[in-house]
């Protein structure tokens, strides 16, 4: 599998370049809120020939109020300017093999997904810990595609993980890192689910085995912890995260785990957040790798000394040996009074080092989603022409809380004519009416 630099070198040589020209979105589908799923909270996979992969939390069936979840199919239409065709590969029940899925998904070289669902699976938790689970295509066209839970957790009773929501990685040898943002140790008597884990599934060494779990680290009781992105992995085996609850000062950190020669994994604190009034605070999202080894995440609040809007930063490796990493806010969201928050989901690195993300607030529309106001932009930032200048903020689009989306929770992706995709959580066309705003969750592409 690849690690993050060759992942990188991909991404920026499909990208093209930043967008030239005034964007356009156009809703590629919208969520009806029956079998075919509602609510997208994780962010797409792009395939072969401009399929996406996607999960939505809700719809689709099962036993759990709403319906339990999703994965779904995207097909590109033959003829510019058709359909896109949407496939539902499953429907979790709710049961032993999961519900409702907030992590994205991942492909193998043979054409399996992998996943993760919140909750279903072992039922020592209220609503189930969770799973991990593949999904192999069918021998035939036409056919089912089969569901297979790799593990259960089994909670902080048992000291495992609960939880799991950030989309999974692959190292070389085919083992599967995670995070689960509950279970491990118990943080407090408010939090008796844990603070959270990360994990490494061990593929069985002969077909048809279990895979075997490691709990690589237990986030400490006196920090809080709450792990929710995705991780990075780099050539040496090391892993990069962050935690939203984690840290000194509690609004979070970004980490590094190092695996040991005498066993286990050391972890380093590589940016305990909240600590100045500049810095940002609560950071969900995964870190992104950038040119040089730098680091890029967002916040989702807390940032600077306006609004509490939240920041995009970078992390800049060590220049010598045993030197620390050096954080640099590079944009404050301005926020507005505490209602606008920062990104939810994980940066995309494009071309000449611009980063594209999402809010699921601010901009425009009249959404209000837990005291935010608007329903949420996806934005480019720009580096400065030269050092030490200012990078700029561009909003590429408003959602309006109508059709075309509203509370994007997860970040883009690069997908067919290197054009942003990306998945609103509500909006669209679709009648549900469980959340505010209404609408069932759409799939968009950005397009100059």
């Amino acid at each position: 599998m690849k690690n993050w630099l060759q992942t990188l070198c991909v991404t920026l040589a499909i990208a093209g370049s930043a967008f030239s020209a005034a964007p356009k979105e156009t809703v590629v589908y919208s969520f009806q809120g029956g079998t075919d799923g509602s609510y997208p909270y994780a962010g797409l996979l792009a395939g072969k020939g401009g399929t996406l992969y996607g999960t939505t939390s809700a719809g689709g069936g099962g036993t759990c109020t709403g319906g339990c979840g999703t994965v779904f199919q995207l097909t590109p239409p033959a003829a510019t300017g058709g359909a896109w065709t949407e496939t539902v590969l499953y429907r979790f029940t709710g049961g032993s093999d999961g519900a409702t899925p907030w992590a994205g998904l991942i492909l193998d070289g043979t054409g399996n997904l992998y996943g993760a669902t919140l909750a279903g699976g072992n039922t020592s938790c209220r609503t189930g810990c969770g799973v991990v689970f593949e999904l192999s295509p069918p021998a035939s066209i036409g056919g089912s595609w089969t569901q297979s839970v790799l593990y259960s957790f089994k909670g902080v009773r048992s000291g495992d993980g609960n939880g799991p929501e950030g989309t999974l990685i692959f190292d070389a040898s085919g083992r599967l890192y995670g995070t689960t943002y509950a279970g491990g140790i118990a943080c407090s008597d408010s939090a008796p689910t844990g603070c959270g884990t990360v994990f490494q599934l061990t593929p069985p060494s002969s077909s048809g085995g279990a895979w075997t779990e490691t709990l690589i680290y237990k986030f400490d009781p006196s920090f809080a912890g709450g792990p929710s992105g995705a991780l990075l992995l780099d050539s040496k085996g090391n892993l990069y995260g962050t935690a939203v609850n984690d840290g000194v000062y509690g609004e979070g950190t970004a980490y590094k785990l190092a695996p040991q020669s005498s066993g286990g994994w050391h972890r380093t604190v590589l940016h305990a957040f909240g600590g100045s009034g500049t810095d940002g605070g609560y950071v969900s999202a995964g870190l992104t790798v950038g040119k040089g080894g730098a680091l890029y995440g967002a916040t989702e609040g807390y940032g600077g000394q306006v609004g509490d809007g939240g920041t995009v930063f970078q992390l800049t490796p060590p220049a010598s040996s045993g030197a620390g990493w050096t954080e640099t806010v590079l944009y404050v969201f301005p926020g507005d009074n505490g209602y606008t928050r920062g990104p939810f989901g994980s940066l995309l690195a494009g071309p000449s080092g611009v980063l594209f993300g999402m809010t699921p607030s601010g901009g425009g529309g009249s959404c209000s989603v837990l005291g935010w106001l608007g329903c949420g932009t996806v934005f480019e930032l720009t580096p400065p022409a030269s050092m030490g200048g200012a990078w700029t903020h561009t909003t590429l689009h408003s959602f309006s809380g109508g059709t075309d989306g509203a509370v994007p929770y997860s970040g883009v992706i690069f997908g067919l004519g290197n054009a942003l995709f990306g998945t609103t959580y509500g909006g669209g066309t679709g009648t549900c009416s469980q959340q505010s705003p209404a609408g069932c969750g759409t799939v968009f592409t950005i397009a100059p």
